[in-house]
């Protein structure tokens, strides 16, 4: 826990104090490395964790940036799952509209009480009781997601799960590589 603590630190200051760098990169293959990273997390052999990415988008973003907000997310889906559910799963989807691209985070895990929602990006904050984290995860997220002019928002049943809306505006036009291939190809 200290080890994560640090990182989300380091996440922090970064985000602070270095400015934003655009690059093209693949959503997939972002999403697939967080994932990797997390194949020996406790009781993830137990989640369905279902992608709806098309293998072929790309962006022009701060991969880094979204890099850290889609593994705090994740992340936070995944430890915050309830196994006992015999159909336990994250939903981890894309898709892109005029003017930005969304990402969702969803899950039928723990959930998170109705009133502990409107404070769940405060500095600190631990919206549960058991939770093994410093508090800073979604702060950190939301912080940098405002890095880059974007927006999240939160919708959670308690015992019934969570959802997690990331919105990125794409600042060049023609910014996705082949954006109608994209749009048609099938989900991985």
């Amino acid at each position: 826990s200290l080890q994560k603590f640090i990182r989300d630190i380091s996440d922090y200051s970064r985000n602070s104090r270095i400015e934003v760098t655009n690059e093209n990169f693949s959503i997939h293959k972002l999403v697939k490395s967080i994932l990797e990273n997390l194949r020996f997390y406790p009781n993830i052999k137990k989640i369905n964790i279902e992608l709806n990415i098309p293998a072929n988008l790309h962006i022009i973003s701060d991969p880094n940036r979204i890099q850290i907000v889609l593994s705090n997310l994740i992340t936070n889906s995944i430890k915050y799952s309830d196994i006992s559910k015999e159909n336990c799963f994250v939903k981890i989807s894309t898709s892109i509209h005029e003017t930005e691209v969304q990402f969702r985070i969803e899950d039928n895990g723990i959930g998170i009480k109705e009133d502990h929602l409107n404070s769940v990006f405060e500095m600190f904050y631990k919206a549960s009781e058991n939770s093994e984290g410093s508090g800073l995860g979604l702060y950190i997220v939301k912080q940098t997601i405002e890095k880059l002019n974007g927006t999240i928002s939160v919708s959670s049943k308690y015992r019934m799960g969570t959802s997690f809306l990331v919105s990125i505006p794409l600042k060049e036009k023609g910014q996705l590589t082949n954006p109608l291939l994209a749009l048609d190809d099938q989900p991985t």
